[in-house]
């Protein structure tokens, strides 16, 4: 005779926390598990209870509140969940604002003397939803309209490590009248592969694939009396980067020259690289052009840089690449070198392409910015004459919608004039 069928009867459904999917299967409310009781009935419960996954879900749940805690009902809210609602939601927004640096305690101490802050109950999960349902939607949507409404607008790209993962940012900058000059991010995004673990491993795998131990380097740097120091790494575009790697090349070129010519298996670029004095040159004629790029670049990423400070750095930097052209510029090191008959001056001119290649990729690049050439007179280099301004008047009213008063322009002008003439030289600006 066939055994009867277990089911999950009224007994079992008082005594276990099981959710019924049919009258022989049940479902665990702790770890979501679906099991048959058809076989053994309470056994096969006390089966379940015993497993490893319904004990490590029971001490999670356990430890665990519900979500239920940490939201609002559905009948609607009243007056004091909207001020907790608007306290938490403070609360996370500082979070995020100083990215939980010491200024943090600041904000919170005044938040916690708040009544409403008593209340408050928070935890991963709700602080994530508040931050990507609540925050963020909102931030876009202001800076989607504060971009309709603005005619001007700058935008700029850069990279930065934020721990092992490079970002690179899109930051906009625009005119609001109500606020003046606003910079936020725009948009940002993680670059793949380039994680400190595998720049080392490759790093590390390159050394040992030719050799090159660093206390034998040391030992070289020491016996031409230069200090050794750690070659510094660069990227493709990053001019202030590129600077400080190729200064401190030429600090330790002599002992990398040492190094690598005593040794009986050197690879054969390498032994015609340092035999050769031509390298010498170009790493010098390397480090002044980026020198020149490198104060640039620190001028226009100052903090509170106008874009009128910014296109009369662009247009200084490209006067420089025209006049080393114009000017056929060698430098004493390569006027030496052609003395002692190492190399032919003409040889050098070549060069002159890297000045014709470095201005059209300056022309290019500040494209965005010839419209400033209007405008120079903000910069209060020169006494402000009317004709500039009258030109930037032109531009301006084609841009807003009320024209500007062109006579009330015209007396602050003539007020500044007059004002920057009556001061010492010392004091005028």
């Amino acid at each position: 005779m066939p055994k009867r069928k277990c089911s999950f009867n009224i007994e079992l459904q008082n005594k276990f926390p099981f959710k019924r999917k049919t009258d022989f299967d049940v479902q665990c409310l702790h770890c979501d598990s679906t099991f048959s009781i058809s076989h053994g009935g309470w056994s096969d419960i006390s089966d379940h209870i015993k497993t490893v996954k319904h004990k490590k879900d029971v001490v999670a749940r356990s430890s665990s509140n519900l979500i239920t805690l940490f939201t609002m009902k559905k009948k609607g809210a009243g007056k004091e969940e909207l001020k907790l609602a608007a306290a938490e939601g403070v609360h996370i927004y500082h979070t995020v604002v100083h990215n939980h640096s010491f200024q943090l305690t600041d904000c919170t101490s005044q938040l916690t003397k708040k009544n409403c802050m008593k209340k408050v109950l928070l935890c991963l999960n709700k602080d994530g939803l508040i931050v990507w349902s609540v925050l963020a939607p909102y931030v876009i949507e202001e800076l989607q309209s504060d971009l309709d409404q603005a005619n001007l607008i700058s935008v700029s790209t850069d990279t930065s490590n934020h721990g092992h993962v490079k970002l690179v940012l899109v930051l906009v900058k625009y005119f609001k009248p109500a606020d003046s000059v606003n910079m936020k991010i725009f948009d940002f995004a993680s670059l793949p592969g380039e994680t400190s673990e595998i720049l080392s491993e490759h790093m590390l795998k390159f050394i040992q694939k030719h050799g090159l131990y660093m206390e034998r380097l040391k030992e070289f740097c020491n016996f031409v009396d230069t200090q050794y120091q750690q070659l510094l790494g660069y990227s493709s575009t990053q001019w202030l980067a590129l600077s400080p790697a190729t200064e401190r090349t030429q600090q330790i070129f002599p002992g990398l020259k040492s190094f690598f010519l005593s040794e009986p298996k050197c690879p054969v670029p390498l032994k015609n690289i340092f035999q050769d004095p031509c390298p010498v040159v170009w790493l010098q004629f390397t480090a002044n052009q980026l020198i020149l790029f490198n104060k640039t670049t620190l001028e226009i990423e100052k903090q509170n840089t106008s874009v009128m400070e910014v296109a009369a750095a662009l247009r200084d930097l490209k006067s420089k690449p025209h006049a080393f052209k114009e000017e056929k510029f060698i430098g004493r090191k390569v006027a030496q070198l052609e003395e002692e008959g190492d190399i032919i001056a003409s040889d050098f001119y070549e060069v002159a392409q890297f000045f014709q290649t470095a201005l059209d990729y300056l022309k290019k690049w500040s494209v965005g910015f010839e419209f400033c050439a209007h405008f120079s007179w903000f910069l209060l280099n020169s006494f402000p004459q009317w004709k500039p301004v009258e030109s930037s008047l032109k531009i301006v009213n084609e841009f807003v919608v009320d024209e500007l008063d062109e006579g009330a322009l015209f007396d602050e002008v003539t007020c500044v004039k007059k004002f920057v003439e009556d001061k010492q030289v010392e004091s005028k600006w």
